[in-house]
């Protein structure tokens, strides 16, 4: 598994991240397309077949739906409002990266994973509403679980530093609509951040139940394992990032 939780705060910079580094990066490593992913995407209309353009990705990003409309969020900011979208970067261990560049299966079992792992959160996401807005009057605020997430996935073969290194960066945007009204509103972090471990290793548990199902034996525990017969001098050797 690879590094934890990080925020993406700022709207320009995040539009230099995708436009100049992943431009480059997403074009010499991706394994499979980009793609929105969630069912807040669904809601919002976006093409869930097809590769994200940086301009599709930051105008989500600002708060923009594909028919160029203002996504108008709802109700008072939470103190996380200036928080965009959250980066979650999901990596099984250097075996598995080792036996995908001779097993292509792997590369979808990476992707379903993603899924699994995506579905999960949707499961936890959490917005904050106040009771009675609906009619109209004041109430008392409380969390509300809305099952949607918009997110965008991008899945890489290989490291900034160019060592074999499967993996997906995965982005949940900032917001989640309210099933109850049909209304957007800024995404209660809080929940992302308690059970980010959680989602790694479901992430790990589902990676490792589809590759017993291909056949491969694993060693370790369901969380944390390598691919039996991928040697430690192998892994060693393409694990330069890490040296």
């Amino acid at each position: 598994m690879a590094g934890g939780l990080q925020p993406i705060k700022s709207a320009k910079s995040a539009a230099k991240y995708h436009e100049n580094d992943l431009a480059e990066y997403y074009a010499e490593h991706e394994q499979a397309p980009s793609r929105w992913l969630g069912k807040g995407a669904e809601l919002l209309g976006l093409r869930m077949d097809a590769p994200i353009s940086a301009a599709e990705y930051n105008n989500v990003l600002n708060r923009r739906a594909p028919t160029d409309q203002s996504i108008k969020l709802t109700g008072r900011a939470p103190s996380n409002v200036a928080t965009l979208a959250y980066e979650f970067t999901l990596a099984p261990s250097k075996s598995f990266s080792i036996v995908a560049t001779k097993d292509a299966r792997l590369d979808g079992l990476l992707i379903e994973a993603s899924q699994k792992t995506l579905a999960r959160m949707e499961r936890d996401a959490q917005i904050t509403v106040q009771a009675g807005l609906e009619r109209g009057k004041g109430g008392r605020k409380g969390i509300r679980y809305t099952g949607n997430l918009v997110a965008a996935i991008f899945p890489h073969k290989a490291s900034r530093e160019g060592d074999v290194h499967s993996h997906a960066h995965l982005h949940v945007i900032g917001l989640s609509q309210d099933p109850k009204t049909g209304k957007w509103y800024a995404l209660q972090d809080e929940f992302l951040y308690k059970n980010q471990t959680a989602y790694k290793e479901l992430f790990m548990a589902e990676l490792a139940t589809g590759l017993r199902k291909l056949g491969y034996e694993l060693d370790g525990t369901s969380v944390q394992w390598e691919i039996r017969g991928v040697s430690k001098e192998l892994r060693d050797l393409n694990s330069r990032a890490s040296r």
